[in-house]
């Protein structure tokens, strides 16, 4: 006789879900192999700068990128990715200049407590490996340093401001806290 069993299959966290969405959006495989990833950026600059330096913690490694303006001022245009993923970021080099396309992201009075839970997630023991949201915010972090960092993205449509002021915005992307401190 033939018993019946049943496989009790715990729901995901909450945050789990969100991270989904966030995390695994549509790619565009075309993109993907004509374009690097922020990975790909990351490691570069990591490896250069890793030569030159010893790493004792985590917050050595907070300023490897530039801001906006700054990048703008060397070439590097911003455009919006298209990709609704978080790893939709894409960086195309030309001969005289550059393409950083980010994904879009409205700006919220929610968005530093959902971005503050959501890296809590990732860091906890049993999160996620990849760090998908924490590389993310930490990027955005190097790249929203002034509220004219924030015009240039809210004017290329990768930044949409809800809170009224692009100071508000900046104010958001310095109070994310990755690493406890």
């Amino acid at each position: 006789m033939k018993e019946n069993t049943t496989i009790e299959t715990k729901p995901p966290h909450l945050l789990e879900v969100f991270r989904r969405v966030l995390v695994s959006g549509s790619d565009d495989a075309a993109n993907i192999r004509e374009s690097r990833s922020c990975d790909f950026i990351f490691d570069y600059f990591l490896e250069r700068w890793r030569k030159n330096h010893v790493v004792h913690k985590p917050a050595l490694l907070t300023n490897l990128f530039r801001s906006v303006m700054n990048l703008k001022s060397k070439g590097i245009h911003f455009r919006p990715s298209g990709i609704d993923s978080l790893k939709g970021v894409r960086f195309t080099s030309h001969y005289y200049y550059a393409k950083l396309k980010l994904p879009c992201w409205y700006v919220s009075t929610y968005t530093k407590v959902f971005f503050m839970n959501m890296i809590a997630y990732e860091l906890c023991p049993n999160g996620p490996s990849d760090r998908a949201v924490v590389s993310y915010v930490n990027f955005m972090k190097s790249l929203v340093i002034s509220p004219n960092d924030v015009k240039e993205l809210r004017e290329e449509k990768i930044i949409f401001n809800t809170l009224g002021s692009d100071e508000e915005v900046a104010q958001v992307y310095k109070g994310l806290d990755l690493w406890g401190r």
